[in-house]
């Protein structure tokens, strides 16, 4: 890749090409080429196609998030290189043959939080709708909505433009009131919306490999000591360890649900259709919406339903005393809903900055996170 030579590119992807790159390949003896533009496809000349290889699509996200994500970026590193002996391959005749020691590329951050940037990267891409860019998956009704947003100006495009109802509770008019001055608030609306400031699906990656890790801790407490040690688990901060809870992420599904509200489009299911590919097995396979390649649309103005948000403060340990559906100081759940969602919104900051410098403390490009910074 250290070539400098620039040459039109090969038929499959421009009909219309001299074959100049092809050419070129043929006489240099180079068996590589990187096409143009945002997608940087790598072109093997032996195989006659693009290929994939891990180490350049790490290095792609790597440098996107250093221009859009500095906080999610992490510095540039020689390639480390290892292998992986478990590999293996099913037969036709059901029979399991050993891919020997297959050679592995592992990036310098998590994967939780490689995909957790990849994540984020797709959902600002589908906002801003640069339709162009590798981030945006084919899937029709993403596409459509970046189209749609393609349109508009930069300053519209993640805008709430009209105020939207909220169904009642109970007695939870005070909470209704409280979010609704919320949402036009003008900052919190580019921190949510155009800055992707906390992507709940990123956010949920971390906390799923959290309980994941918190789990198996448990569960070898149980096994080598007793049922006694494993109640008496312990989390870093010394307490035990109690359901993940993040009022960031529901304030951001919020945001989401109100935005899609105003534009008639369930922006929800826009994001989740067009991360599938990377959740993989994480999601929730029956909490997905399956239209198939239909165009699907909402009615604009729809009332939203907030329970979620309403039993995820309740839980979240420090709103008890605001739990139920009496009626309650609509004031006193503002302080309270706002301290426990800037220390969410640090947790989760804390979080990326843990996994950036896991490997090496010095990989973080931004400085470590603090309350007052954000």
């Amino acid at each position: 890749l250290e070539c400098s030579f620039v040459g039109c590119s090969p038929p499959s992807l421009a009909p219309g090409s001299r074959h100049h790159i092809l050419q070129h390949l043929l006489v240099s003896g180079h068996n590589f080429a990187v096409s143009c533009g945002e997608k940087a496809q790598v072109f093997c000349f032996k195989c006659g196609d693009f290929v994939y290889h891990e180490v350049f699509e790490q290095e792609k996200v790597r440098i996107e998030c250093v221009k859009r994500l500095p906080h999610m970026a992490w510095k540039e590193h020689t390639i480390l290189r290892s292998f992986d002996a478990f590999q293996f391959l099913r037969t036709q005749d059901h029979g399991i043959v050993w891919r020997g020691l297959v050679a592995t590329y592992p990036p310098m951050v998590p994967k939780e939080h490689f995909y957790a940037a990849q994540l984020t990267l797709r959902r600002q891409a589908l906002f801003a709708g640069r339709v162009e860019e590798r981030w945006m998956t084919p899937m029709p009704n993403a596409l459509n909505f970046a189209a749609l947003q393609h349109l508009k100006s930069e300053e519209e495009r993640c805008k709430v433009v009209a105020p939207v109802g909220m169904y009642n509770h109970g007695n939870t008019c005070y909470m209704s009131s409280i979010l609704q001055c919320l949402v036009f608030c003008k900052p919190l609306q580019e921190y949510f919306l155009r800055e992707v400031g906390h992507h709940h699906k990123s956010c949920e990656m971390y906390r799923r490999e959290e309980d994941a890790k918190a789990a198996a801790v448990k569960a070898k407490a149980t096994t080598l000591k007793s049922k006694k040690a494993a109640v008496n688990v312990k989390s870093k901060s010394g307490k035990v360890a109690e359901p993940q809870i993040c009022l960031a992420c529901e304030m951001d599904c919020l945001f989401l649900s109100y935005f899609g509200s105003t534009v008639g489009k369930d922006v929800l299911f826009l994001i989740e259709e067009s991360s599938r590919n990377l959740l993989g097995n994480q999601g929730d396979d029956e909490s997905r919406s399956n239209y198939g390649d239909e165009i699907v649309s909402t009615e604009k103005g729809y009332p939203l339903v907030i329970s979620e948000m309403i039993t995820s403060s309740w839980k979240s340990g420090k709103m008890n005393h605001l739990a139920g559906y009496e009626q309650r100081d609509a004031h006193e759940f503002l302080n309270a809903f706002l301290e426990l969602l800037g220390k969410h919104i640090v947790k989760f900051r804390e979080r990326i900055y843990g996994a950036v410098t896991l490997i090496d403390e010095d990989n973080a490009l931004s400085p470590k996170p603090e309350r007052r910074r954000l």
